[in-house]
């Protein structure tokens, strides 16, 4: 592993975040760059310190995780989010999703599970086990909106980025497969969010389906 992942952490139970830190502070590869106990503390900070990997909590005080996401998608959209929280009901993962989440587990979660968890949110964006996987599909079959009008200004590269995202190809392989540069990835990227108005890759996998650029929902995240 040549990269170190840097890891902010928002929540207000001192004992859980203590516990976080101690075993994430000893995997290779992770650095706990500063912890905070509510989400107005966060937002301040990242003013100064933009870590790769926010783990939210979404209940706290002064200002709770929902509105903290709110701001980090609107002032640090580069900042990846990871919801952890004792709520793990569908209803809450799809809003978080779609929000702009790059992932939600429940707090009682394998150790193991938030280490894979954050390296696969560094490197290709996202973490959807199978559980999140069957709610993003469930949503993307309660979507009827006619949004072909939005589709028809995408390009042919933009349909295929979206293709490729969708069926979790990395900024790296999507850059090898279409024989052009990380940054010309990225830059297309950048434009297919703005374009589809998503926030996260459930969002655009969302938009993916209801356009017909993915034809069957059970093929994503598969």
């Amino acid at each position: 592993m040549n990269y170190t992942v840097d890891v902010a952490i928002a929540e207000d139970y001192l004992l859980f975040r203590q516990g976080i830190v101690s075993f994430l502070s000893d995997e290779p590869g992770i650095n706990i760059i500063f912890e905070v106990d509510n989400g107005q503390e966060l937002i301040e900070k990242l003013k100064f310190r933009r870590p790769h990997i926010i783990l939210l909590d979404v209940r706290m005080p002064v200002l709770d995780g929902r509105e903290a996401l709110r701001i980090i998608q609107q002032n640090y959209p580069e900042v990846k989010v990871i919801i952890l929280s004792m709520h793990y009901s569908d209803a809450y993962i799809a809003e978080f999703l779609s929000a702009g989440a790059c992932s939600f587990l429940p707090k009682n979660c394998p150790p193991g599970k938030l280490i894979d968890a954050i390296f696969a949110v560094y490197q290709q964006g996202y973490y959807y086990d199978t559980h999140i996987t069957k709610i993003i599909t469930k949503l993307v079959k309660t979507k009827n909106t006619d949004i072909s009008a939005e589709n028809s200004t995408l390009t042919a590269r933009e349909l295929e980025i979206i293709r490729l995202l969708c069926d979790e190809k990395s900024i790296g392989e999507i850059s090898d497969k279409l024989f052009i540069s990380i940054r010309t990835v990225e830059w297309h990227k950048k434009n297919v969010f703005e374009k589809t108005h998503s926030r996260s890759l459930a969002g655009l996998a969302l938009y993916a389906v209801r356009a017909g650029i993915i034809p069957n929902p059970e093929d994503l995240f598969n």
